[in-house]
Formats: C-alpha cells, structure tokens, sequence
C-alpha cells in the first residue's frame, strides 16, 4: 500500500482569489477516489482545515462554498470526518522542518511512515517555492533515541505527478486488443471491426491463437501494399501467393461449399453482402477463419476483411 499525505505547509493564503484553490481541491478529490482502487490513499491531517488558503479563509470555509451538495459533501467528508492516520506505537516522535514542528502535520506523517519502512510521500499545493522540490528533508528525534536523524520525504507538488505514483492498473490481454492493434498498425485493410469484436468475445481469449490471428492479418496487409503499389500481375504479388497460398500446408486458401450464403459477409462500407470464401486459418486449438474479399475489385485501395471468427463449415 502507498500512502500520500498532504503538507499542511503548503497551504498557506498563497491564493489569490478561493476558486482557484477549489479546483486544485476537487482535482485532488478526484484523484483520491481514483487512487483508493489501487489501495493508495490520500491523508490529510485533522488541522489541515483550518489552514488559511485565501488571505482570512480557512480551508473548510472555502469548502462551504461549493455550490455542488454532492461534491461539497464529499469534501467535508474527508476534511472534517477523515479517516485519519494513526501512527504505531514505534513511530511516535518529533519531527520538524526548517524548526517548525511538524509532528502532528502531513510532512510528519510522511516522515514517520518512511522511517517505519512504508512506502509513504508527500503532496504539497503548488505556490510555495520550498515545496516546489522533489525532495523534503525532515528532522526527526525518536523516543527513546536522542539523536536528529534526516528522513527525506519524496514530495509531488504538481496534480499531474501524484497521479503518475498511482499504480497502474493491469492490462489484461484479450481479443479486443489484438484487434485495436491491427485497426492501428496494418493501415492497408479494412476490418470489420464490431463483427469480429462481438464474435470472438464468444471464445475464451487464447494468447497464441491471438498472436496467429494478427500474423495472418500482418501477411494480408503486405498483400494489400504490394497490390497497391505493383498491381495484381505484378512478382511481388505472385510470389506472396506462392508462399501464403499455394505451399503445402499454406494458411491461406479458398473454399467452394454447396450453401454459398454461408460465406456472404456484410459489409458495413456498402450496406451489401460480399461473397468472400478466400480465408486465412489459425488452429490453436480451436479453428478460426479470416475471411476476406479476393479478388480486390479494382480502384479499391485495402483489403477488405469480413469475418474473423470460428470456421463456418464442418469440412
């Protein structure tokens, strides 16, 4: 878990006027509640509102003026009500920066956390140049040590920068990603994008029949730029069919069934239906088919692909 704490410090009537700080307040609002997914919490201390953000308004005053019940309520909730931290036993002590005694602030917190080995950091409100830094050095005297010891304290002070310390979420694989990438990278085809995303959502997502899928549509793309750029006659094209098409065990052919209808494919484009019984193949171990319009009629710049899916036919 990381835990950031707000410096009460930084937050000291360096606003002009209150509604600039009220969307510094809601934007950090909104990061909290973002933030407690990934169990990082945002803290503050019980004194932070009654710090004076705008000449003689305090914190909690300025809240008051929100208009927004649901947001003024939400903040009211944590600045009045908490949770509050409640430091362990062995992390009691007294900390201080620059001679200010901190100890019952944000900063102290910070510092109490780090040298309890937590992962902890501070967040400073911009406008105060000794906590524009990166970097907070607080002193620290433990019970029963004696001694000043110097914990330093990562600081973010920019809205921008606390999020970037949030973790980041786990992307999990799946079908839609291989497809992004393919609409993304392989700009020479043209995908029927929402039938094979509703399609393959059918069967559980299989990294390898993945990685094959976006190989066979990587080898139909260079098809579609060596068409494009040399003509259908030309030996670049000829030798990709040699290769994709008429080798043993090719991955591409194509397919006469008596039910035709089977591989007529609507395209999204035209509004009209495409016989296309040219298909790539991918078992592993379930077979997938991608069916695609060959030939391309001419002055038709991409390949169009029209299914991508489990095989139609039993054959």
């Amino acid at each position: 878990m990381t835990t950031s704490v707000i410096n009460d410090m930084s937050i000291d009537r360096q606003y002009a006027d209150t509604s600039l700080f009220l969307e510094h307040l809601k934007r950090i609002l909104s990061i909290r509640i973002k933030a407690i997914k990934f169990n990082h919490h945002i803290s503050c201390s019980r004194n932070l509102r009654y710090r004076f953000a705008h000449q003689d308004r305090t914190v909690v005053d300025i809240i008051y003026q929100i208009k927004d019940q649901p947001l003024r309520n939400l903040a009211l909730a944590w600045i009045t009500k908490g949770p509050y931290w409640v430091s362990p036993a062995e992390g009691e002590g007294i900390t201080y920066f620059h001679l200010e005694d901190v100890t019952e602030q944000g900063l102290g917190e910070a510092a109490r956390r780090r040298w309890l080995g937590e992962d902890a950091r501070a967040f400073s409100f911009e406008g105060i140049q000794k906590f524009e830094v990166p970097i907070l050095e607080v002193e620290c005297i433990r019970d029963h040590v004696g001694t000043t010891e110097i914990t330093t304290v990562p600081n973010d002070w920019s809205f921008d920068s606390l999020e970037k310390a949030l973790p980041q979420p786990i992307v999990r694989p799946g079908w839609h990603q291989m497809l992004d990438r393919a609409n993304s990278e392989l700009n020479s085809l043209y995908i029927n994008y929402q039938q094979a995303i509703s399609e393959m959502a059918r069967y559980p997502y299989d990294q390898g029949a993945s990685d094959r899928i976006f190989g066979i549509l990587r080898r139909l793309n260079d098809l579609s730029i060596a068409l494009r750029n040399h003509g259908e006659n030309s030996p670049a094209v000829i030798e990709w069919l040699r290769v994709n098409v008429m080798a043993k065990g090719a991955d591409f052919s194509s397919e006469d069934p008596e039910n035709k209808k089977i591989f007529l494919f609507r395209d999204p484009g035209s509004g009209s239906d495409i016989y296309c019984p040219w298909h790539g193949k991918v078992h592993n171990p379930l077979q997938y088919r991608i069916h695609f319009q060959w030939p391309v009629p001419e002055n038709q710049e991409k390949i169009k692909v029209l299914y991508i899916g489990q095989k139609l036919t039993k054959s």
